[in-house]
């Protein structure tokens, strides 16, 4: 015969909906304007150059000023020094003259960071 108490055993529910009020709805997601990202990154630029000493930092400076505008958060991050594959992006772009074509279509196979570069996948 069945044990009673093992038979009647039953799955708890879990209540996974937004905890809101009844009747009010959940916030929805807003993206942050163009300005309040320039800021943040103004930020964060200050705060990696402020950690930097005065030499290096002129030279960062130097090199930023003749990254194109829309790798210059990557250099950055890449000098902060938190994030390798910031770094690797880095490298990779500057040294393809900043063509996303080149990086991929890179012919530097004696490279150390040839299997890394950005937008190709890691070979196992």
């Amino acid at each position: 015969m069945l044990d009673p108490i093992q038979t009647t055993t039953s799955t708890p529910s879990v209540d996974v909906s937004p905890k809101f009020a009844k009747g009010v709805a959940a916030p929805e997601y807003v993206a942050p304007d163009r300005a309040t990202i320039e800021a943040g990154l103004a930020a964060f630029r200050a705060e990696v150059l402020a950690n930097l000493d005065p030499k290096r930092r002129a030279a960062v400076e130097k090199r930023e000023a003749d990254t194109p505008v829309s790798m210059r958060a990557n250099y950055i991050e890449a000098v902060g020094g938190d994030s390798r594959a910031a770094a690797v992006k880095a490298f990779c772009y500057e040294c393809c003259g900043w063509q996303r074509e080149e990086v991929a279509a890179c012919t530097a196979l004696a490279c150390p960071l040839y299997a890394y570069r950005p937008g190709v996948e890691v070979e196992a």
